[in-house]
């Protein structure tokens, strides 16, 4: 039986800005968009993805916080980062089989500073949100 794919979804910051402040959306929607990109970045080095890798963190519209999300197929044998930096914070959900949250887990671990916010599991796999910051 193979361990089933599980899917990495980043989310940084709130609610997008109000139509009131549009100078300013491009450039919260960038502040989103580089951390996202950064862990995904890390994610895409380590393990096979669905993703090509020219792939970025794009903005959709409407007033909610930006989701953006792939899916990994971890294996025993990834490829570690180092610690990376990361321009705030981003809320991650890993969901999938046991095996491979717990390597996708290991995988942001050692490239960033990873507060456990909760997790969720069951016979068939579990989920585990995480927020990721720079290491200190």
């Amino acid at each position: 039986m193979s361990e089933s794919r599980p899917e990495a979804r980043g989310t940084t910051g709130g609610p997008k800005p109000k139509p009131r402040d549009l100078p300013d959306q491009q450039a919260d929607a960038d502040e989103q968009r580089e951390p996202a990109a950064t862990v995904f970045g890390v994610l895409r080095t380590a393990f096979p993805t669905d993703r090509p890798s020219d792939d970025a963190p794009q903005e959709q519209p409407g007033d909610n916080s930006a989701v953006w999300s792939a899916e990994f197929e971890p294996t025993q044998e990834w490829i570690p980062t180092g610690p990376t930096p990361l321009e705030g914070s981003v809320s991650a959900t890993l969901q999938g089989g046991c095996v491979a949250v717990d390597q996708l887990f290991e995988a942001l671990s050692t490239s960033f500073a990873v507060d456990h916010w909760g997790a969720a599991s069951g016979a068939q796999g579990k989920e585990v949100d995480l927020r990721l910051s720079s290491k200190r």
